[in-house]
Parts: C-alpha cells; sequence; structure tokens
C-alpha cells in the first residue's frame, strides 16, 4: 500500500507561485512592446506604420453655414453700453441673411466654432474710437443672457468677452 503524504500550504509556496506568475507577465510585456514596435518600424522606406487598431474620437459639431445681417451702425461703443442692453443697437430682433465679407465670414466662422453657438447680432463699427466688429451669441437664452465678442478687421480681440442683455 502507498502511502499519501500531504502537500504543506506554506506561505514560501504561495510566494514562489506569485512570482512565476509575475515573470510570466514580465515576458508577455516584454513579447508585446517588441511586437508593436515591430509593427510600427516595419513600413517601407523606413517611415512609421500606421498602427493596426484605431480609437475613433468624435468630431466637435461640424461646421455650418451661418446666417446672419452685418450692420454697419457705425456706433461707437463703450464697455459700459457692451455690458447693459444691446437690442436697442443691433435692432428688434436677431439678425438674419448673409454676408458678402469673406474675412468677416471666417472670423465669425471662428468665433461661433470657439463659442459652439451662432452668432445672433454682427455690427461693424466702433469700439473706444477703433474700427471694430462687434458680435454677440445667445449665452442663457432663457435669462436673457448674451456673450459679447469685439474684434478687430483682423479678428483680434479688443476686449476680453462679457455678457450683455439682449433685451
Amino acid at each position: 500500500m502507498a502511502t499519501v503524504t500531504p502537500i504543506r500550504k506554506s506561505s514560501r509556496g504561495r510566494r514562489a507561485w506569485l512570482a512565476s506568475l509575475g515573470a510570466a507577465a514580465a515576458v508577455a510585456g516584454v513579447f508585446g512592446a517588441t511586437t508593436l514596435a515591430t509593427n510600427l518600424f516595419s513600413a517601407p522606406s523606413g517611415t512609421l506604420a500606421e498602427p493596426t487598431t484605431s480609437v475613433s474620437t468624435p468630431d466637435r459639431t461640424p461646421q455650418r453655414a451661418l446666417t446672419y445681417t452685418v450692420r454697419a451702425s457705425g456706433h461707437n461703443y463703450t464697455s459700459r453700453e457692451l455690458s447693459g442692453s444691446l437690442v436697442g443697437y443691433f435692432g428688434p430682433e436677431p439678425g438674419t441673411g448673409s454676408n458678402n465679407d469673406e474675412q468677416l465670414d471666417a472670423c465669425v466662422q471662428a468665433k461661433s466654432n470657439e463659442l459652439d453657438r451662432a452668432p445672433i447680432a454682427v455690427d461693424r463699427a466702433l469700439y473706444n474710437g477703433n474700427e471694430a466688429t462687434v458680435m454677440a451669441f445667445w449665452e442663457e437664452q432663457s435669462l436673457n443672457k448674451v456673450r459679447v465678442v469685439v474684434v478687430n478687421d483682423t479678428c483680434q480681440e479688443l476686449r476680453q468677452d462679457g455678457l450683455a442683455t439682449w433685451n
């Protein structure tokens, strides 16, 4: 008859098992890194190869054709005026229509993309005596708040964006 010797569970045996598991993981990591490096640098003429997997990220809101009217009031705005009610300067309702100035269109499009909304009014005017374009965008329509952007003819901001009211 054979004798059976029970296997002792020791902490040393568990540590050895964990150590061998860690070694196996390290070998797998080195193998994976080597495979990745081989794939990246195996493109023809020494250029980097495209990764075999790609992660797609959702695009921002696609650029949409803006419809707005540019008013040319020639008014000399002050910071105080641009912090109050704007409807008297821009008219009783948001502008509609189109604009034929490509440089201005590019600027309005850029500011619209930054704020992720279309302008409700655009006025070619003055700001503290300097030629300027004043744009208003809804900030919180339910609270009657608009964001005011003032730029020069090269689309550089002449003042920090501020909040005003529409009505």
